[in-house]
């Protein structure tokens, strides 16, 4: 079956592969399977194979070769019957359900394998400051006690919300820009099939996604087809009571006189010298009116 797959996700993917590899082989006390897992290891780049970012572990895509070892794209199948036909001509039928086995137990562990019933969830308001409370994704600067933080999201549900892995492990926000496109911004975890899931998932609906997922990035959104989208800005219409910013990912400049949020690439759409970057506990003067469960975000600001 072919399947179409970028080549930083064929990348990301093989990576995924690999590191279940080595899990598996640390983790295996049978010779002949530690055997077989290092020589089946060894072949993974000739072909470039991947866990399939559509099904999870154990199918993989691979390199399919046309007359004259063409490239003519990449193939879908699973993991066992991809080491049948190549690179293990004499391991047994046996052998190779208990290799599958051992790297199963990894890849479910790595959070590789398709969950059943895997989606991604859209979350607005106070849900978006309760994922952060709880946790969803991964920790980080946000999480936990450090949620208060994201009330921004929260006061201005009709431009930014949270999709969410309906395992719990992967989040990102959601944007509805000025120029008309929905972005997902930073996943996390930055890794992971749940992950690449979600990616896939926003590039599906037509949104845009990351160029790279790296906490440091050129801040470049692409669509589906690779085409690049920078200068992009949000309009929020309503800042925290108490001047709380969150930790931003992509939009972290701010034009106080239109309540604009800006992209650090970000050069005459609005103008670099009009943007400047936000000044966390320090922003205002607009508030407008709270709804009661608003009120509860409220965070008595320290005297220095």
């Amino acid at each position: 079956m072919d399947t179409k797959e970028s080549q930083s996700t064929v990348q990301t993917m093989h990576n995924a592969l690999r590191e279940t590899f080595s899990a598996a082989f640390t983790k295996c006390s049978e010779p002949d399977i530690r055997t077989l897992l290092s020589s089946t290891y060894e072949n993974l780049r000739r072909q470039m194979v991947s866990i399939s970012s559509d099904k999870g572990f154990p199918y993989v895509t691979h390199s399919k070769l046309g007359s004259d070892n063409v490239y003519e794209g990449r193939v879908l199948t699973r993991l066992g019957r991809w080491c049948k036909s190549t690179g293990c001509p004499d391991a047994t039928d046996p052998m190779i359900g208990r290799m599958i086995d051992a790297l199963s137990a990894q890849a479910t562990r790595l959070g590789y394998t398709l969950e059943e019933g895997l989606s991604i969830e859209v979350l607005r308001g106070e849900d978006v400051v309760k994922a952060y409370t709880d946790m969803v994704g991964a920790h980080s600067c946000m999480t936990e006690s450090a949620s208060y933080r994201a009330w921004l999201y929260g006061f201005n549900p009709e431009v930014v919300g949270m999709a969410k892995a309906s395992n719990g492990k992967a989040r990102a926000l959601l944007w509805t820009t000025i120029e008309g496109h929905t972005v997902l911004d930073r996943i996390y975890p930055n890794s992971g099939f749940t992950s690449q899931f979600m990616k896939n998932w926003a590039l599906d609906q037509g949104y845009l996604v990351r160029n790279t997922n790296a906490a440091r990035s050129s801040d470049v959104f692409i669509d589906g087809k690779g085409k690049t989208y920078g200068n992009l800005t949000v309009q929020i219409s309503k800042l925290h009571p108490c001047q709380v910013m969150p930790y931003l990912d992509t939009f972290v400049y701010y034009q106080p006189e239109k309540m604009v949020l800006g992209m650090t690439y970000v050069s005459g759409a609005i103008g670099a010298g009009d943007l400047r970057i936000m000044d966390r506990e320090q922003v205002g003067p607009k508030y407008g009116v709270l709804p009661d469960w608003e009120e509860r975000g409220r965070k008595p600001r320290v005297a220095a």
